[in-house]
């Protein structure tokens, strides 16, 4: 399991993942300084413990996180070019928490 709170966070997992994923990731998290950011230069900006992108490595770890079902606020199957991706989103609090998978083939 991988957290992402900064962008340059993004940085470290290049070649560990496709690089069209890290590429929409790091679209993702420039949507998400848009809407949630205070003023603060995009290099500082830091999402909160809640709002941190989950990026799920295994999955063992995909699966345990829909075994609470009544925290899934949704399941999305999207593809990223010629990589098949799910976004979960986990209702916590009054935030919802972003997920990521990685299908393999």
């Amino acid at each position: 399991m991988i957290r992402v709170r900064m962008f340059n966070d993004l940085y470290k997992i290049e070649g560990a993942f496709p690089r069209d994923f890290v590429n929409y990731l790091k679209c993702e998290f420039t949507m998400l300084y848009d809407y949630l950011g205070n003023g603060e230069r995009f290099e500082n900006f830091q999402l909160s413990e809640s709002q941190t992108i989950i990026i799920l490595e295994e999955l063992k770890e995909r699966n345990d996180i829909l075994k609470h079902q009544w925290d899934v606020e949704y399941l999305e199957e999207i593809s990223v070019k010629d990589v098949t991706v799910e976004r979960i989103g986990i209702n916590l609090e009054f935030d919802i928490q972003l997920y990521y998978y990685v299908k393999r083939c």
